[in-house]
């Protein structure tokens, strides 16, 4: 089977696994029905520069002071004066909000004035302890580093109350230690405000591979009631980047926006093709379909959580970074080939994988480990367990629970 093939039947495969993140799912099939039509092209690594390009929307609940930075509720004033400086207020603005899929909530308001100075104020349903209890009024909201302007967020006494117990150094309110959090009123959990961000997320990318020089089977040492083969080899791999995923810092992976590379109706996409060591794994369907049962999740959830397993025991007994290493996964629609490739990132190899080879009971041993119970308990897989920073797939689609049971009694 080409390579192309195997990308198109892979794209379709995780188009329908995916179907509980629409966006995701929606994207994957755009990128296949480019493909198939022949409006797509790989190109080599480069340069790609993604920005999130949003319109100013007028908000005429609070307005602000373009000298002294005063935040005013529009709807509690008299005057369109500053009370400190005299000044005439200025409407503040809203960028369309990107936060947890939802349009509604938090918006994040920046003030759009030149002199702004990276002040910023949201809709006080949605910050905590904006409102002066003693003044009864808006508090001032400024960074303290301007490296970090949102997240350094602090209040500012606009009074200049030195008798208030939470007055501060430099005029920074301390009630509450001073930091602003947020909270979503139908689930009630706090965290700090974020900007969209422009800069990229790790890409979403796939890797398909052939067998190009088969060197020694390690089905008995690995363990052959769990694994069908065991395969040492070269390996051509074709690792190809689909779309990236983009968003602010606090939200969550499912929630990203998928930026896909395009021009002229046709989708660029980014890849790159080597010859490498790698370990090939047949896993077994009948324990696929177990763990499948029996956690309820998908089979690719299953077969992922496994490849991870495998990534971390090998990643421990080589000693080397996870980046030395990448997963690549083959599942086909009927489920009777299920294939995962752990291989050397780098053309060639480095023989980081060798260790499979090399030390096969330690790395049977490895494997026992990196399959227990995650020590956190976590629900799916945290860095405790089966996340990994390079998973080319952004770690969607994990279960420490599935992993578990696929090798129960390994």
């Amino acid at each position: 089977m080409s390579p192309l093939e195997k990308f198109e039947k892979m794209i379709s495969y995780y188009a329908k696994a995916y179907s509980r993140n629409p966006s995701l799912s929606s994207a994957l099939e755009y990128v296949l029905d480019k493909v198939k039509a022949g409006r797509a092209s790989v190109h080599k690594p480069m340069t790609v520069h993604a920005e999130l390009i949003v319109g100013d929307i007028g908000n005429f609940k609070f307005l602000r002071c373009p000298s002294c930075g005063t935040v005013y509720d529009a709807f509690r004033i008299n005057s369109l004066k500053c009370k400190r400086c005299g000044k005439s207020l200025v409407h503040a603005y809203v960028g369309t909000p990107i936060d947890y899929g939802q349009r509604r909530y938090p918006y994040i308001i920046s003030l759009a004035h030149k002199n702004s100075n990276y002040f910023i104020i949201t809709p006080t349903d949605y910050l905590l302890h904006i409102r002066c209890s003693i003044h009864n009024d808006l508090k001032r909201v400024k960074p303290s580093n301007p490296n970090r302007p949102i997240y350094s967020l602090q209040y500012i006494c606009p009074w200049n109350d030195r008798s208030c117990q939470h007055y501060g150094s430099e005029n920074l309110c301390r009630q509450n230690s001073g930091g602003i959090v947020m909270f979503r009123n139908e689930e009630g959990y706090k965290r700090v405000p974020s900007l969209p961000s422009e800069g990229l997320t790790k890409p979403f990318s796939l890797a398909v591979f052939n067998k190009e020089e088969e060197t020694e089977d390690l089905t008995k040492d690995l363990g052959g009631e769990f694994f069908d083969q065991v395969i040492y080899g070269k390996f051509k791999v074709w690792f190809i980047t689909l779309f990236y995923l983009l968003g602010s810092a606090s939200m969550p992976r499912s929630r990203r926006l998928p930026i896909i590379v395009e021009s002229d109706g046709d989708v660029t996409l980014i890849g790159r093709d080597m010859i490498t060591e790698g370990v090939l794994f047949r896993l077994n369907p009948d324990k696929i379909a177990s763990a499948k049962q029996q956690v309820k999740v998908s089979e690719s959830t299953v077969v992922h959580s496994i490849s991870h397993v495998i990534m971390k025991a090998v990643i421990e007994l080589s000693g080397l970074s996870p980046s030395e290493f990448s997963e690549a996964i083959y599942l086909d629609e009927n489920s009777s080939t299920i294939e995962l490739l752990i291989y050397d990132d780098s053309p060639g190899g480095i023989g980081g994988v060798r260790v499979l080879k090399e030390y096969s009971a330690d790395a049977r041993e490895k494997i026992k480990r990196s399959k227990e119970p995650c020590p956190r308990g976590c629900r799916r897989a945290c860095r405790a367990c089966l996340y990994l920073e390079n998973c080319s797939m952004l770690n969607f689609d994990l279960s420490w629970l599935a992993a578990y049971h696929y090798f129960r009694g390994y």
